[in-house]
């Protein structure tokens, strides 16, 4: 699982443990400091928002 196999934002909130962690991993390196699963959501949410904006600007 990649942060490419995210269609929406709304669509993270379904995502297992796991592959939060296997994106975090692929995407950061490390996943030191997420204990709970909602941390997880929170660091795949801000980094598929950031993804998307460097996306855009790279559009233009």
């Amino acid at each position: 699982m990649t942060l490419n196999d995210i269609s929406t934002l709304e669509s993270i909130d379904d995502l297992t443990a796991q592959q939060l962690q296997q994106i975090l991993v692929h995407n950061y390196g490390s996943i030191a400091g997420c204990v709970e699963k909602s941390e997880l959501i929170s660091k795949v949410k801000l980094l598929y928002h950031d993804e998307k904006q460097k996306k855009e600007s790279n559009a233009k």
